[in-house]
């Protein structure tokens, strides 16, 4: 038992130890229960004021820090799949270099686009 329990003489009724036993649970719960309420108001007061600070930054910082939050989000990517877009990209860059292919500017395809829709 802790410090702040009650203490019962060694010869004390089982009855009287359990229920001493229940009470310091109850205790220790309710404890628990109120350093994490504490805790939550805590950090909730702490998220707030992060989020004011985000909010006065620039345009430029405040886009910054999203997209590094973003990438902190992605930690669960598919090796698999990492790797096919990879080998896309690679495949890609080296029909580009070797004259296979003929890159376009986005204005040109955005234009082409335009120009199929309006048939």
């Amino acid at each position: 038992m802790n410090s702040g329990a009650l203490r019962l003489a060694p010869n004390a009724p089982y009855s009287t130890l359990k229920k001493t036993r229940i009470i310091d649970w109850k205790c220790y719960i309710y404890a628990k229960i109120k350093v994490f309420l504490i805790l939550n108001i805590i950090i909730m007061l702490s998220i707030d004021e992060l989020i004011k600070e985000a909010l006065s930054l620039s345009n430029t910082q405040r886009a910054f820090l999203a997209e590094k939050l973003v990438e902190s989000l992605e930690f669960d990517i598919d090796e698999k799949i990492e790797n096919a877009w990879m080998s896309e990209a690679k495949k890609r860059r080296d029909e580009i270099y070797n004259g296979n292919v003929f890159p376009i500017s986005g204005e040109e395809v955005l234009a082409e686009v335009r120009k199929i829709l309006e048939q």
